[in-house]
């Protein structure tokens, strides 16, 4: 299996599994490049996850009030209309 970018490739073989290979040297992992976005676009990137992480706590909280506002709600029976 080998991921590949335009920018770099990873050859990823069966055979380099464990903590403890040998054929995977520093040498050949300083060769690897990994590309990183321009420190604009990691703000950007920080930017949005913030807005989505305010978000999601925005939802918990209301999912919170509104189990709370069930389980203190009347049960069921309780609005059944009475027999005429």
């Amino acid at each position: 299996m080998s991921i590949e970018h335009a920018i770099w490739k990873v050859d990823t073989r069966p055979e380099w599994t464990g903590v403890g290979n040998t054929s995977i040297t520093l040498s050949k992992l300083c060769e690897v490049i990994i590309p990183l976005p321009p420190l604009a676009n990691k703000h950007r990137i920080v930017a949005k996850v913030d807005g989505l992480m305010a978000l999601c706590d925005t939802l918990n909280t209301r999912i919170k009030a509104a189990q709370n506002t069930h389980t203190t709600s009347p049960t069921p029976s309780a609005c059944k209309p009475s027999a005429v």
